[in-house]
């Protein structure tokens, strides 16, 4: 762009003069804009209110590209990234290198198969790891939400917290992530609310990704099912995902092996305080520390009680030592005070033993003065066999109470009282609709304060049984043949009807009825 120039220095005496020096600061100012922005908002961008830097600028080191900047502000990670200095010469001179190390993405595996209703599983993480959580094959989503919590704080060094507790078939496994080893890590959760194809994902071609529906991992390809697209950063499936799926995008990014420069105290080996690596991160097989080696445990060794098993005396034995003496009827116990065997309590030796003895049991006698073989007493106990059984007792339930199936068939006997007014009429009156019972009428009771009147059971409005005769003499029929009513599953009135009423005035009847154990 040329520098802006007067054309016609104090010479504006005429139109043109002035119109070609005011056409030069426009054209000027038209090539200042850039990016359709004035000359002005280009350097709000770069400057504050008070004229101090203020610019967006960015810097990285790109293990591609080496170190880099931008200025700006961008939707896309990836661009607008202007190129420094190659990582070459970034690193300078090469230095000494003590070796290459490789670690797997994934570590600290750990499989669970807990027993039915466990609700979290101990495994050991810090604060800021993350994990991934497989429940019988199918990934797990972390969150209050959704399956589980990572919680760093409970348990002996961190537990697993289950939104749903395991039944028990259930397998749970549990892995780490080495996102330190990565240049890029990140797990996304699409849930699907609308028939969907394209979902976004920003990645590079030497990304790994692993794609998810409902925690079961997908195959990549045209035939399979679906089709990553580095240079749109988007993920094609194969197949739309309705609505209801849950779609999890795992991103691994430049996760090669790494070269270590100089010496290098990995923090999740030494301890920060004493500098000493953690004994857990030791491959140590047993019996590979030499006893001196292990703090004290040599005088411990020696300080240590002896104890021997045999039919003869020891020799050269230590203090202390003690010796289970095999050659008597009864085995003895011996303590060795430095100068000879002593025989550990001889008043209460076991008592000789022989088939006699089978199933006896080892008691203190009556005197309490020794000890003898005895017959248990079970005079004070109940046979298992008699429970349920005929003049047994009954059997309980996981609640302590009575079995249903051992109960009598009579639960007991209700009465049912009706009275009407001061004077009745022929048809029918209910005097009682059971529900959720089954019951068995057996008597009836019948009067009148004056007049007579026949009586009809009835049940469900229909009569059953004999008729009855209703007068001012109270009369009071057991029922020759009892009458069923199983209103177990719909309820069911029961009443009577009045035929023949012959100024019959205020009837009272009680009928009498079981509660049948149903």
């Amino acid at each position: 762009m040329p520098r802006i120039r007067q054309l016609y220095p104090l010479a504006y005496l005429t139109n043109s003069a002035i119109n070609g020096d005011f056409e030069q600061i426009i054209r000027y100012l038209n090539a200042a804009e850039l990016g359709n922005k004035t000359l002005a908002e280009l350097l709000r961008v770069l400057f504050d209110e008070q004229g101090e830097l203020a610019a967006p600028i960015e810097m990285r080191l790109d293990p591609e590209y080496g170190l880099q900047y931008r200025v700006g502000d961008y939707l896309d990670e990836d661009e607008g990234w202007r190129n420094i200095a190659t990582l070459s010469e970034v690193r300078g001179p090469a230095g000494l290198n003590i070796g290459e190390l490789t670690a797997p993405v994934f570590y600290g595996r750990v499989d669970y198969t807990q027993k039915a209703g466990a609700t979290f599983l101990d495994y050991a993480h810090r604060e800021g790891e993350t994990l991934m959580v497989f429940k019988n094959g199918i990934l797990q989503r972390e969150g209050v939400a959704y399956d589980y919590l990572g919680n760093p704080n409970a348990g002996v060094a961190g537990r697993i917290e289950l939104n749903t507790p395991l039944l028990t078939t259930d397998l749970v496994t549990a892995f780490k992530i080495r996102t330190e080893a990565m240049n890029s890590y990140s797990r996304v959760d699409f849930d699907v609310t609308t028939a969907q194809v394209i979902f976004p994902i920003n990645h590079k071609n030497k990304s790994d990704i692993n794609v998810y529906k409902n925690g079961v991992l997908l195959r990549e390809g045209g035939s399979f099912d679906y089709v990553a697209s580095p240079d749109t950063s988007t993920l094609s499936m194969m197949q739309p995902v309705t609505a209801g799926n849950r779609l999890s995008i795992v991103k691994f990014e430049n996760s090669l092996s790494q070269t270590v420069a100089g010496f290098m105290m990995e923090k999740d080996y030494v301890d920060p305080q004493s500098g000493l690596i953690a004994f857990h991160r030791l491959a140590i097989s047993n019996d590979q520390i030499p006893q001196s080696k292990v703090d004290s445990l040599l005088p411990s060794l020696e300080a240590r009680a002896r104890i021997y098993v045999n039919a003869s005396q020891p020799n050269n034995p230590v203090t202390p030592s003690f010796w289970l003496n095999t050659a008597l009827a009864s085995p003895a116990l011996f303590y060795y005070n430095g100068l000879a065997w002593v025989q550990i309590n001889p008043e209460n030796r076991l008592p000789p033993f022989g088939t006699g003895n089978i199933n006896q049991i080892l008691r203190v006698s009556p005197t309490g003065t020794g000890l003898e073989w005895g017959n248990i007493d079970l005079s004070g106990y109940l046979s298992i066999n008699r429970i349920g059984a005929s003049n047994g007792v009954a059997g309980l339930d996981n609640q302590g109470r009575l079995i249903k199936t051992q109960m009598p068939e009579v639960l007991t006997t209700q009465s049912f009282y009706y009275a009407s007014g001061a004077g009745i009429t022929n048809g029918k009156y209910t005097v009682v609709r059971p529900f959720k019972q089954k019951l068995r009428l057996i008597a009836v009771s019948l009067r009148t304060e004056s007049g007579t009147a026949s009586v009809t059971l009835t049940v469900g409005g229909v009569k059953t049984g004999s008729t009855f005769t209703a007068s001012s003499t109270p009369s009071e029929f057991p029922l020759g043949s009892p009458v069923s009513v199983d209103a177990i599953a719909t309820s069911i009135g029961i009443g009577f009807e009045v035929e023949n009423a012959n100024a019959a005035n205020k009837l009272e009847i009680t009928i009498v009825a079981e509660v049948i154990n149903a």
